[in-house]
């Protein structure tokens, strides 16, 4: 309530700055949401699309030839035996 406490612009010029500084400030606060979930729409987009070359890529590879090992254990009965290596090339 002191008057020596209120705000009192050099100008009505300088208010109207202001005002528009903090506009404008607000306004870019606004866009930072769009600007976040479009960020994340292109990582989802990216994971689906780097997903989807993986997949061909693989398929690919499957269809040229590919080279495999495998280790399994063996067992009679209960107990485990001996380990099985099986090494196959597929064309």
């Amino acid at each position: 309530t002191d008057p020596s406490y209120y705000w009192k612009w050099d100008s009505d010029a300088d208010r109207i700055a202001f005002k528009n500084v903090r506009i404008r400030s607000d306004e870019i606060y606004q866009n930072t949401k769009f600007v976040i979930a479009a960020a994340v729409v292109n990582r989802i987009f990216s994971a689906f699309s780097a997903g989807r070359a993986t997949a061909a890529y693989n398929r690919k590879i499957l269809i040229e030839g590919a080279w495999n090992l495998e280790a399994r254990p063996t067992s009679s009965m209960k107990f485990v035996d001996g380990l099985a290596l099986e090494f196959t090339y597929d064309f």
